[in-house]
């Protein structure tokens, strides 16, 4: 939230634009990482009752055998980190550019070391769930929520897939939504 209330505030055309893209590419990854969360659900062994997983860490054993999510996931976590050449760095780049053509280089650091300090946590919750083996931690078997496993599987397809073009794309995004900002002004 803090890059788009910065974006807003600097009440430019470039960064109102900025601000738009950055709000679409991260509804996009956050559609994504929770869809993922809702494939999942877990059976408890005193009463066989099926609930939803309410721990992240529970999915780490299942990430690590399913190549295919574990790309997704780690792909949608580093692009919201901003890690370069992934869509959530260029949504960052274009508001960090727009406060340095205003002359805000104070505030350009601040939130590059505040975005140092997030990317480390999303970094870490990759490697805890893809790398990481705990042999003590005592997990009750997974299952993948059958129900609406096809239509979540071809969503959270259709995400990444949307993810990547943005990626690629982001630049004529931009210039669209420059566009209609324009025309509405």
């Amino acid at each position: 939230m803090g890059f788009i209330i910065i974006a807003l505030s600097l009440f430019e055309l470039v960064s109102i634009a900025a601000a738009f893209l950055y709000i679409l590419i991260y509804t996009i990854l956050m559609s994504n990482s929770f869809i993922l969360l809702l494939l999942f659900i877990e059976k408890r062994e005193d009463n066989n009752e099926i609930i939803f997983i309410d721990n992240i860490t529970s999915i780490s054993k299942f990430l690590n055998k399913n190549t295919l999510l574990s790309v997704i996931f780690s792909v949608t976590l580093l692009s919201l980190a901003g890690l370069p050449f992934f869509a959530g760095f260029f949504s960052k780049l274009y508001i960090l550019l727009a406060l340095i053509s205003m002359g805000y280089f104070f505030l350009v650091i601040i939130l590059l070391f505040i975005n140092i300090l997030t990317t480390l946590y999303y970094i870490r919750l990759i490697r805890f769930l893809l790398f990481i083996e705990e042999k003590n931690m005592k997990v009750n078997y997974l299952y993948v929520n059958v129900k609406f496993s096809d239509s979540l599987y071809s969503l959270m397809m259709f995400l990444f897939m949307l993810n990547i073009f943005i990626l690629f794309y982001h630049n004529y995004i931009l210039l669209f939504i420059l566009n209609i900002i324009i025309t509405l002004y």
